[in-house]
């Protein structure tokens, strides 16, 4: 799957912000990605995975 520029854009602010944070803050934006995941797709395995195209029409 190609990548569109807004996801670029995304991909490249963590990349930059990444070495800055602390080992709490990195904690604190994991659990907040995985909030993101699950709400995204509750039917997936604790939300970290979510792929199928039954998991996106219903989540």
């Amino acid at each position: 799957m190609a990548l569109n520029e807004n996801e670029k854009r995304i991909i490249n602010t963590f990349e930059e912000i990444l070495p800055l944070l602390t080992e709490e803050e990195k904690q604190k934006l994991l659990a907040f990605g995985q909030g993101m995941a699950f709400k995204a797709c509750p039917q997936s395995l604790k939300g970290l995975l979510c792929f199928n195209s039954e998991c996106k029409e219903t989540g």
